[in-house]
């Protein structure tokens, strides 16, 4: 439950899996008890770990070798934490107090659990292919090995109800009003992560260009929340419904345009 801004709480699954499908990297953190791995002096600190993740229906999926010290921690039913975040603007304002950032963020808590048929984590480790590149990558590659299947942990989270919080804050700066007039700018900052013209591996077939897809990589990032938002209607507090469902609606074409650009390249 979100208890600090509450006001910037967003209950609806569609805007949480727009946010998390519109990312690739989240932070998982785990208590550590009595891990030396995770120690530092004597002292055994909670450890935060960045890894990649796709969506998969009402689950998140995660992957690495089985040595991977957090795959185990995973497979094994370790209470998590998942965070997801993306910033989108930096929020500067006539005073340096109300200076802030316009992001979106989920928070998951659970225990993971590992996809033990071997069948079942072939399926997710096609996902996974496809979720952290391109539908159809998967299709695209050399199907995964029996020897690569054994060597890969791939664990689940449920992102059931009442385990998920999410919040957003699309708006510009919230001014005081005796500071409306003073003589600065204001205003926003835009931040995006784009993809950038693709690299051919060193040892690429000649001849083989990289697919349209590859360049329409367009996440994380995939949409301006706050573009065709009129400023005036986002000041302060006012019209905050207003402003999650415009938002929310443009999270979904965004969605909806990963999806199909792809197909129709």
């Amino acid at each position: 439950k979100v208890k600090r801004g509450a006001q910037r709480a967003v209950l609806d699954k569609a805007t949480v899996y727009a946010i998390l499908d519109a990312n690739l990297v989240a932070s998982i953190a785990f208590a550590n008890s009595g891990d030396e791995t995770f120690a530092r002096d004597g002292t055994f600190y909670p450890t935060v770990l960045p890894t990649g993740y796709v969506r998969d229906g009402d689950s998140l999926l995660f992957h690495g070798k089985t040595s991977s010290l957090l795959q185990k921690r995973l497979a094994k039913g370790t209470p998590i934490c998942v965070t997801v975040f993306s910033l989108d603007d930096v929020v500067c304002a006539k005073s340096a107090m109300h200076h802030s950032v316009n992001y979106r963020s989920v928070v998951v808590y659970g225990c993971a659990e590992p996809v033990l048929d071997d069948d079942d984590k072939r399926r997710a480790l096609e996902v996974i292919t496809d979720g952290l590149t391109w539908r159809g990558r998967a299709a695209e590659c050399r199907p995964t090995s029996d020897a690569e299947l054994t060597a890969t942990l791939v664990t689940r989270l449920s992102l059931a109800d009442g385990n998920v919080s999410c919040k957003v804050r699309a708006h510009p700066a919230n001014d005081d009003d005796d500071d409306l007039t003073y003589p600065c700018w204001a205003g926003n900052v835009p931040l995006r992560v784009v993809s950038l013209e693709p690299v051919d591996a060193p040892h690429n077939n000649p001849g083989i260009a990289p697919p349209p897809s590859a360049a329409a990589l367009t996440r994380p990032g995939l949409i301006a929340p706050l573009a065709a938002v009129a400023a005036d209607e986002l000041r302060g507090k006012k019209n905050l419904e207003t402003k999650l469902a415009v938002w929310q609606a443009l999270a979904l074409v965004g969605v909806a345009a990963a999806i199909l650009l792809p197909r129709l390249s």
